[in-house]
């Protein structure tokens, strides 16, 4: 279900279209996605959405995504986080709890 919400979140990062690209994170247990294309970038309040620090007056339809996402990793215990790592690409990562 995060690597599902994960690719749709990447997706999201890439109005001109491009790629996809799923691999290991760095750390034990992270999965990272990197959205690489020409524009490619969070869109304005994204990471606020998905960490649910965004007020719900603020909550448009473009939101409501990275924010139902935040949720559902609160509630499996997954961490999420994304990035712009540089022009064109964006890194999102998500890591699973401890077993």
């Amino acid at each position: 279900k995060m690597l599902i919400c994960a690719l749709l979140l990447g997706m999201d990062c890439l109005p001109k279209g491009g790629t996809l690209k799923v691999g290991p994170g760095a750390s034990p247990g992270q999965t990272r996605v990197v959205a690489e294309g020409e524009n490619a970038g969070i869109r304005e309040r994204s990471g606020e959405a998905l960490d649910l620090s965004i007020p719900r007056e603020a909550l448009e339809p473009k939101y409501v995504h990275p924010y139902i996402t935040g949720i559902l990793a609160g509630a499996y215990h997954y961490t999420f986080s994304i990035n712009n790592i540089n022009e064109g690409s964006v890194e999102l990562i998500f890591t699973h709890p401890p077993e």
